[in-house]
């Protein structure tokens, strides 16, 4: 029974790969200090999709990063929402980060055809010639949620993930700073969905960052929830855990409230 619930929820996992987004939703982004937050895993396109439990096979850390300390988290098993911790004075930052999963397209056009929509074709060295059967792509996804307390607006942090955003709030407007292994992301596919409430539709801006790894999103909106999602891709090498897969891609996200 145990090893059917694992293969339904990584099933499930993995069947929305397609859309690709991943992100932390907490049950409030502004919490009285020593509150208990809540937090989904969510997974779907357009800042909409379904949560989903805790399965430890899912992913290789789970925590949270408070006063400059990180501190993993132990979820019981299919806990759903799927992470529990208690805000700390100032900003708690929850993180997630995925284990490996592997997504298959039915030839190399529809491979490709995400590329094209996901704008990462500067980033991909295209074969002579385009492969015949199916095309393999691991990913993985790293991800962090911002909360802060009732006095304070949130300060973001490098929590030492290897492909992280630094986000700063400038008055209405908002600097990200892209960092992959601690050094900055140059020329990476950048978007930022908005959104009025958790049900809403969400709008999308789409840019690059900049030769400093940074982009600027200007006129944030007071309330309203963002997501900011990046991008690599590189081809498959050496110690990848599929060995299948031709092509591997690693996703950073965090979500906030303005």
């Amino acid at each position: 029974m145990l090893r059917k619930i694992i293969i339904f929820y990584c099933t499930v996992f993995m069947s929305t790969a397609y859309a690709h987004e991943f992100w932390l939703q907490p049950d409030t982004y502004t919490a009285a200090e020593g509150e208990e937050i809540q937090v989904n895993w969510r997974v779907g396109m357009d800042f909409q999709g379904r949560s989903s439990a805790y399965i430890p096979d899912m992913s290789t850390y789970v925590g949270t990063f408070q006063k400059g300390q990180l501190a993993p988290l132990k979820p019981r098993f299919a806990a759903k929402p799927t992470l529990t911790f208690n805000s700390g004075p100032g900003t708690t930052i929850g993180i997630t980060e995925s284990a490996d999963f592997v997504v298959e397209y039915e030839n190399y056009d529809a491979f490709f055809a995400f590329i094209e929509k996901e704008h990462l074709r500067d980033q991909l060295i295209e074969p002579t010639e385009p492969p015949s059967g199916k095309t393999f792509e691991s990913y993985r996804r790293f991800t962090k949620t911002l909360i802060s307390t009732e006095a304070h607006t949130w300060q973001d942090s490098l929590v030492g993930l290897n492909f992280e955003w630094l986000l700063t709030r400038e008055g209405s407007n908002l600097r990200g700073n892209l960092y992959i292994n601690n050094q900055p992301a140059v020329n990476y596919p950048v978007k930022l969905f908005a959104k009025a409430a958790q049900t809403s539709a969400a709008s999308v801006q789409k840019i690059k960052t900049d030769d400093m790894g940074e982009v600027l999103f200007t006129n944030l909106e007071a309330g309203y929830l963002y997501l900011i999602n990046a991008i690599k891709i590189r081809p498959s090498a050496a110690g990848d855990k599929f060995d299948k897969a031709q092509w591997h891609t690693d996703w950073a996200s965090t979500t906030f409230q303005w």
